[in-house]
């Protein structure tokens, strides 16, 4: 019996099991979720309704084609999925989950909703509850959205520990080299980590595409837009959104200007590694070269040291001064050098 136990445990897929695991989990979280829930459904107005303010909003508005294709869905079967709201001090409801639907249901003459309500007077969890929602009813959820709920989910439970409020990427930054802050940043590393594993655990994504899309949140606009339009695939964005925000605008400007090029992995990591150079000054000649697979062109920053040159120059010369007088010598010496060049050739 012990050896068919130890084959059974041997052939078993443990990612499988475990994802399993966490799908009766979370649907048995669900069940538990709406049967609470029925005990606090009320009719209510849609005049006593009013959306959460915009910061609290982690997933967009429905353009008109999917407020269309809600609409029709509505005037079929009606509102399936209640909403869910919270009692205010004005004698009003904020929508925490729902905005879509009320929003079609308003337009088809509807006066009156079933919601759900909740008294949740924390902020966090109310928008805790809009993200659980919407992961739990929408078939399509933009990676911009899912980036967004990310990183404040995250935030959330930094703020629900008592730790300071840092964005994502800071959490594992060393500040100095004092044996002191090394250890704080290890426990910070620690606590992003084991974070970053809570989330995946209560939701679809696994903990390596939920770090890489709450990296999509220091994209530039227009760069997430691709992302979302799958121009650009979640790994390729996340790289991206390491390179700093005037690079990224110049890179985006070259692919506007070039559709035939490609951005790959490999190009997007050594314009990292340039980008993170003091000494290199990123433009469009290296972007090109990145991109066409050259060899690429490193423009650096030399910087005269005036301490050997001043004995060439009267004392009170200006570091303008001397610096041109080289710059003129340079020129003098490469043209020359050219010229001596040629001569040597029409000679042989």
């Amino acid at each position: 019996m012990t050896d068919y136990l130890s084959e059974y445990i041997d052939g078993l897929d443990m990612e499988e099991v475990r994802a399993s695991a966490e799908k009766q989990q979370r649907e048995a979280n669900e069940a538990a979720r709406q049967a609470e829930a029925k005990k606090n459904i009320c009719l209510l107005p849609l005049s006593a309704l009013q959306e959460a303010p915009a910061a609290m909003q982690c997933f967009h508005a429905a353009d008109e084609k999917r407020l269309n294709a809600l609409r029709e869905s509505i005037h079929r079967n009606g509102v399936l999925s209640l909403l869910i709201v919270r009692p205010l001090t004005n004698g009003k409801y904020e929508i925490i989950a729902g905005r879509n639907r009320c929003r079609a249901a308003r337009s088809l003459g509807y006066s009156e909703l079933l919601c759900i309500v909740r008294d949740v007077g924390d902020d966090d969890e109310a928008t805790k509850l809009q993200i659980a929602d919407n992961f739990l009813h929408r078939d399509v959820i933009l990676p911009s959205e899912k980036a967004k709920a990310y990183k404040f989910q995250l935030d959330a439970m930094k703020r629900k520990a008592g730790r300071p409020k840092k964005d994502a990427e800071n959490s594992t930054q060393v500040v100095s080299n004092s044996s002191e802050n090394d250890n704080s940043d290890q426990i910070g590393q620690n606590y992003h980590s084991s974070s970053i594993e809570l989330l995946a655990a209560e939701s679809p994504d696994s903990k390596t595409q939920i770090q890489r899309y709450i990296r999509l949140n220091w994209l530039i606009p227009a760069f997430l837009e691709r992302v979302d339009a799958e121009k650009i695939s979640l790994q390729l964005g996340a790289a991206v959104s390491y390179l700093s925000a005037s690079t990224q605008t110049m890179l985006l400007e070259y692919l506007n200007a070039h559709p035939d090029k490609q951005l790959t992995q490999i190009a997007v990591e050594e314009l990292r590694k340039l980008d993170a150079e003091d000494s290199t000054v990123i433009d469009m000649e290296i972007i090109a070269e990145l991109l066409s697979h050259r060899t690429k062109r490193v423009l650096r920053v030399v910087k005269l040291q005036m301490k050997p040159l001043r004995q060439y120059f009267p004392p009170d010369a200006s570091e303008e001064d001397i610096t041109k007088t080289v710059q003129a010598a340079l020129e003098y010496y490469f043209s020359n050098r050219h010229v001596g060049n040629d001569t040597e050739t029409s000679k042989s």
